[in-house]
C-alpha cells in the first residue's frame, strides 16, 4: 500500500484539509460542466457549435471577456425556460468561483484572541487586494464547514447545469440516444 508523503500541517490547519480538497474537485466538475453546456449550445450541426477544447480555452482565465463569451452562447438558447435555467447557473457560478477563489488562495492564518486566562484560537483568511496605491489586507473568519458548504453548493451547481445540458441535448434537436 502506498502512503501519500504529504507537508506537514499543524493542528489548526489540519481541518481545512479534507473540505479544501472537495471545494477544488467539485468547482473544476462544475468548470468542466459549464465547458460542455457551452460547447453543445446552440444545436447540433449548427455553424456556431464549438469542440469542448476551443470553449475550454476561451473560459480558462475567467475575466469580463470569458463572461461575455458565456452569456453570448447562453443567449442563443431558443427555449426560454433553458435560457433562464443558465443564465442562472452562470450567475450562480460566477458568485461561487469567487467564493472558490477566496476560500483557496487567502492564506488561512491562525489568530489568537483573548485577555487574561482565556484565549481562543481560530483560522482566519487573509485576503491581499491590490488597489491602485496601496494594497489592503482583510481578515475573514474562516471555518471548515463554511468551506464544506461551498463545495456543496458547486455540486448543486454542477447538477443543475448538468441538467441544463442534457435538457437542451433533448430540445434543441439532438437526436436522442
Amino acid at each position: 500500500m502506498n502512503v501519500l508523503r504529504l507537508p506537514n500541517v499543524d493542528e489548526f490547519r489540519q481541518p481545512f484539509i479534507e473540505p479544501l480538497g472537495h471545494l477544488v474537485m467539485q468547482a473544476a466538475y462544475a468548470d468542466n460542466e459549464l465547458i460542455e453546456l457551452c460547447s453543445k449550445i446552440p444545436s447540433e450541426g449548427s455553424p456556431h457549435q464549438m469542440p469542448p477544447e476551443e470553449v475550454a480555452q476561451k473560459l480558462r482565465n475567467w475575466d469580463q471577456k470569458a463572461k461575455a463569451f458565456v452569456h453570448l452562447r447562453i443567449n442563443m438558447i431558443t427555449d426560454d425556460r433553458l435560457r433562464d435555467q443558465a443564465s442562472d447557473a452562470l450567475t450562480r457560478f460566477d458568485t461561487l468561483r469567487t467564493q472558490r477563489h477566496r476560500a483557496i488562495h487567502d492564506a488561512v492564518e491562525v489568530g489568537i484572541f483573548g485577555s487574561g486566562d482565556t484565549y481562543e484560537v481560530s483560522a482566519l483568511a487573509l485576503e491581499y487586494r491590490r488597489e491602485k496605491s496601496c494594497t489592503t489586507v482583510s481578515l475573514n473568519t474562516v471555518t471548515p464547514e463554511v468551506i464544506a458548504n461551498l463545495a456543496c453548493q458547486l455540486y448543486e451547481l454542477q447538477r443543475d447545469l448538468n441538467s441544463v445540458t442534457y435538457a437542451l441535448t433533448r430540445v434543441e434537436g439532438y437526436p436522442s440516444n
